[in-house]
C-alpha cells in the first residue's frame, strides 16, 4: 500500500509540475516575443508578414535608442504615469483602509448594504461615465491633468481595495483592539498602531494590484488627457501613424513599462507571501 501510495504521490506530483510549466509558458511566451519583437528594425508589416522566426534575423536595439532619445517624450509620459499612478495608488489604500475598517470594525448602519453598494460599483463598465465625467471634468478644469486623472483612478478603484481588505480587518483580533481601547488608546491608533500592521500583507497587495491597474489603464488617459498627462499608454498608441503601427518602438516600450511593475512585485514579495498565509493556521 505504501509503495502504491508513494507512486500516486509521484505521478501527482508530476502533472502538477508539468501543467504549472505550461501555465508559465503559456504567459512567458508571448513577452518573450514582444522582447524579440522590440528588437526588429523598421514597420513591422514585416513582422506580420514573415512566417516563424526569420523574421529576427537583424536584431538590434535601434527601438530602444529611438525611445530612449533625451528630445523624446518617453520620459515626460513616464514622469506623468508614476506620478499618477504613485499617488492615486496611496490615495486608494488610505481612503479603502479606513473605509475597510469602518466596515468591518464599527457598527455602521446598514453595513452590509453598503458592502453590497461598493460591489455594485465595479459592475459599472468605465465607459458608461466617461460621457457625464468628461462635462464635469469640463466645468472643473481638470482635462488634461494630473489631479483629473488621479482623482478618477481613485474612485474606480476603491470599491476593489475595501472589499480586499475587509476580511483581513475581520480577522484581526478584538481582545488586543479592546484592551488598547481600554488603554486610551482612540480608534485611529488602534487603527494606526495595532490593526495596520497585522494587515499590512493585504495592504501591498491592494497596493500592488491598484498601482497595476493605474499604470496600464489607457481608457480615461485616452479621454481626459491630451499633451501635459499624457501616460505612457497613451503615448503608445502615438506609434500608430498613417503608414502603419510602429510595432518595434511600441513593443519596446511595452517591455520598458513592464520593468516598474516587476520591480514594485519584489519590493513588496515579503508582504504578499505574508498575506497570504495570514489567518491560515488558528486555534
Amino acid at each position: 500500500m505504501k509503495i502504491v501510495r508513494v507512486r500516486r504521490s509521484r505521478i501527482h506530483d508530476t502533472l502538477s509540475s508539468a501543467l504549472l510549466s505550461i501555465f508559465v509558458l503559456f504567459f512567458i511566451l508571448p513577452v518573450i516575443w514582444l522582447f524579440l519583437q522590440s528588437l526588429t528594425v523598421g514597420l513591422t508589416s514585416t513582422i506580420l508578414t514573415s512566417p516563424g522566426l526569420r523574421i529576427f534575423y537583424n536584431l538590434n536595439i535601434g527601438n530602444y535608442v529611438s525611445i530612449l532619445l533625451p528630445d523624446s517624450r518617453f520620459f515626460t509620459y513616464a514622469l506623468n504615469s508614476t506620478v499618477i499612478a504613485s499617488t492615486a495608488t496611496v490615495m486608494t489604500v488610505l481612503l479603502g483602509s479606513l473605509c475597510a475598517y469602518a466596515l468591518a470594525k464599527l457598527r455602521v448602519k446598514r453595513a452590509q448594504d453598503l458592502k453590497l453598494w461598493l460591489l455594485s460599483l465595479r459592475f459599472l463598465p468605465p465607459i458608461a461615465i466617461i460621457v457625464p465625467l468628461f462635462l464635469a471634468y469640463v466645468r472643473l478644469s481638470l482635462l488634461d491633468t494630473q489631479l483629473g486623472l488621479i482623482l478618477v483612478y481613485t474612485m474606480m478603484n476603491l470599491p476593489f481595495a475595501v472589499w480586499l481588505m475587509i476580511a483581513s480587518f475581520e480577522e484581526t483580533p478584538v481582545e488586543i483592539e479592546e484592551a488598547a481601547l481600554m488603554d486610551g488608546c482612540s480608534r485611529l491608533q488602534v487603527l494606526r498602531k495595532i490593526d495596520i500592521p497585522l494587515v499590512k500583507g493585504a495592504i501591498a497587495v491592494v497596493a500592488l494590484f491598484v498601482f497595476i491597474a493605474c499604470w496600464n489603464e489607457f481608457l480615461f488617459a485616452l479621454v481626459f488627457t491630451e499633451v501635459r498627462a499624457e501616460t505612457l499608454t497613451r503615448g503608445l498608441s502615438a506609434h500608430i501613424t498613417q503608414a502603419g503601427p510602429e510595432w518595434g518602438e511600441m513593443s519596446a516600450m511595452g517591455i520598458i513599462m513592464m520593468l516598474p511593475i516587476i520591480a514594485v512585485a519584489f519590493i513588496l514579495q515579503k508582504h504578499i507571501v505574508k498575506s497570504l498565509t495570514f489567518g491560515a493556521v488558528k486555534g
